[in-house]
């Protein structure tokens, strides 16, 4: 996740650690905020017990 907090994680290696996700792109908070405003909403009001994996694709992938 492109945060200020993990910054030394991909730091100068944007591109190279990017290319390891399918969607070849490091997620954003505004990545997050979408499914969070979905639950939020009156149209996760049927929804119970759900897992929302938001990892780019690493998990259809087999992982990093």
């Amino acid at each position: 996740m492109k945060t200020s907090f993990a910054t030394q994680l991909y730091e100068g290696r944007e591109q190279e650690i990017a290319s390891t996700y399918p969607l070849g792109r490091l997620g954003v908070p505004e990545d997050i905020a979408g499914a969070v405003t979905f639950l939020l909403s009156e149209n996760a009001g049927w929804m119970t017990g759900q897992t929302l994996i938001l990892d780019g694709g690493v998990t259809l992938g087999g992982g990093l």
